[in-house]
C-alpha cells in the first residue's frame, strides 16, 4: 500500500482507476448506450477532470511552509513558477504530452460542436436530425479526459509544489528565502539573503510580456550566486527581496 501512495506511478493510475470506475457507474445507472448515458458519463468525466486539476493546483505545501518557518518569522511574499515551466515539462514527456493535449483538444472541439448544435436547434427549421439527441451523444467527446487525469495530476502537482517564499523575522528583520518543491519527495533550500549585494532579473523581450523570468542573487563574497528559474512575475519577487534587505540594513544602522 505504501508503494501505491508513495510514488506517482502508483497514485496516478489509482486516480485513473477510481475515475474510470465512477464514470462507468454513472454510465451504467443512466440506461447504458442511450443518449442519456453518454451525456451523463461525458459530463461526469469533465467534472472529474476539473476536480483533479483543482486538487493538483492546491499542492502548494502550506503546511510544510509553516513548519519551515522559525518562531518569529512571517511570510511576506510567496510565488510559484510560471505556467510556461509546466508546459515545458509536459512537452518533454511525450506520453504526458499526447495523453493531456489530445483529450483537451477533443473536449474543446466537443464544446464548440455543442454550441453549434444548440444554435441549430434554436434557429433551424425542423429536420431529420433530432438536435437534442445529437447533443447528448456528442457529450461522449469528453470521455477521453479520463485518460488525461493521471498525467495532469502528476505534472500539475509537481509544478504547483515549486514555491519561492520570502520570510522575515518580526524581531530581528532577518530575511531568508525558502525554496520548496516536491509532493512525495520533499526538497527545501534556505537562502540567507542578508549578505546579498546584487539582485538581477533575466528576461527576454517576450518573457516580459508574459511575466516569466529568472532572478539572480549574488553575495558579498562573490561566486556563482543563486538563480531562481522560471519565476512568475520575477520583478515583483526581486523588488520584495530588495525591500527586505533594505529594511534589515536600515534597522542595523539604527541599532
Amino acid at each position: 500500500m505504501s508503494r501505491v501512495f508513495g510514488s506517482w506511478r502508483g497514485l496516478r493510475w489509482l486516480a485513473f482507476t477510481l475515475s474510470f470506475a465512477l464514470d462507468f457507474y454513472v454510465f451504467h445507472i443512466s440506461e447504458p448506450f442511450t443518449p442519456r448515458s453518454f451525456m451523463a458519463s461525458g459530463i461526469a468525466a469533465a467534472i472529474l477532470f476539473f476536480f483533479f486539476l483543482e486538487l493538483a493546483r492546491a499542492m502548494k505545501g502550506r503546511g510544510r511552509i509553516r513548519r519551515a518557518l522559525d518562531e518569529h518569522e512571517r511570510v511576506t511574499y510567496q510565488v510559484g513558477r510560471h505556467l510556461f515551466a509546466l508546459l515545458r515539462k509536459i512537452r518533454a514527456d511525450a506520453l504526458a504530452w499526447y495523453g493531456i493535449w489530445l483529450p483537451l483538444q477533443l473536449a474543446v472541439l466537443t464544446t464548440i460542436g455543442q454550441g453549434w448544435i444548440l444554435w441549430q436547434d434554436v434557429i433551424a427549421a425542423p429536420g431529420p436530425l433530432p438536435w437534442p439527441i445529437v447533443a447528448q451523444y456528442a457529450c461522449a467527446g469528453y470521455l477521453p479526459l479520463l485518460i488525461a487525469i493521471p498525467f495532469l495530476l502528476e505534472h500539475v502537482s509537481e509544478w504547483t509544489s515549486n514555491q519561492y517564499v520570502l520570510a522575515v523575522d518580526r524581531k530581528s528583520h532577518d530575511p531568508r528565502l525558502l525554496i520548496l518543491s516536491g509532493v512525495f519527495d520533499y526538497y527545501l533550500e534556505t537562502v540567507s539573503i542578508e549578505r546579498t549585494v546584487t539582485t538581477r532579473v533575466h528576461q527576454k523581450w517576450w518573457q516580459a510580456f508574459v511575466g516569466i523570468g529568472d532572478v539572480e542573487l549574488r553575495e558579498t563574497a562573490g561566486g556563482e550566486g543563486e538563480v531562481l528559474r522560471d519565476v512568475w512575475k520575477p520583478r515583483t519577487l526581486e523588488k520584495r527581496i530588495r525591500i527586505a534587505i533594505k529594511n534589515l540594513r536600515r534597522r542595523g544602522g539604527d541599532d
